[in-house]
């Protein structure tokens, strides 16, 4: 946690995969209701010894499996109504419902962000989630249509390792770097306030600095997803098939 806070995620996301691929092989027939109740169990659980949502060392296990479950079912309710009727419309109406649909499940999801993602609260953001994707996923509205856009798809599939990347940046490198040059002198380049470090002493300067620690994130982002996550996924997807094949 000390080297980088995000790093309990990607280790609580090693064992609910093991514990996914357990479900699929163990009930192979009956696995969604299994997933299902592990969506429910997990929630409850989590609810039980936590008051919110925000475990991560203590029970990050828990908040995983809960976001996980929740992810598999919001597919394979996408799954069951991508082939029927709802799909396959795509006229002119269609589309003006979808995005009026989409608009109102972003703002709900911003609402909910704002003023409800705290407390007892927080438990809900899973399923408000994965409503949100859900309703995407259709990619039948003007919102969606905007996210295709090329550099948006770029930004997207780096976003797990922008995710990975971006506060180790911020905490052994910017923070270290200003915290030095300010003792050289440099005028202050971040302040504290409520135990928080917020980069910029004006909003001018934290808008400018905000600006280029956001091109170093996806800078750096870009590197680890061609030298690592890139690879590594495509690696495993020749193993995969290897695996089936033979």
């Amino acid at each position: 946690m000390g080297f980088n806070g995000v790093s309990w995620s990607i280790s609580t996301e090693f064992y609910a995969y093991a514990l996914f691929g357990f479900v699929l092989i163990t009930f192979k027939t009956h696995y969604k209701y299994v997933v299902f109740a592990l969506l429910l169990l997990s929630a409850l659980l989590l609810m039980r010894i936590s008051s919110d949502l925000y475990a991560t060392i203590d029970y990050g296990f828990l908040r995983c499996c809960y976001g996980f479950a929740t992810g598999a079912m919001t597919f394979y309710c996408y799954d069951a109504l991508s082939k029927t009727d709802i799909q396959q419309s795509d006229t002119s109406s269609s589309f003006w419902r979808a995005t009026m649909l989409e608009t109102c499940i972003v703002a709900i999801t911003l609402c909910y962000i704002q003023y409800f993602s705290e407390g007892r609260a927080s438990f809900a953001a899973p399923i408000i989630f994965g409503i949100l994707i859900f309703t995407f996923a259709f990619e039948k509205g003007g919102l969606s249509k905007l996210l295709k856009y090329p550099f948006l798809v770029f930004i997207g599939s780096l976003s797990y390792s922008i995710y990975m990347i971006h506060p180790f940046i911020s905490f052994k490198i910017l923070k270290p770097l200003f915290t030095m040059l300010s003792a050289k002198g440099v005028p202050l380049l971040f302040h504290t306030t409520d135990g928080k470090v917020l980069f910029g002493t004006t909003k001018m300067a934290g808008t400018l600095i905000e600006l280029g620690y956001l091109i170093l994130v996806i800078l750096c982002s870009y590197c680890l997803f061609i030298t690592i996550e890139r690879p590594c996924r495509d690696y495993f997807k020749r193993l995969a098939r290897r695996n089936t094949n033979s």
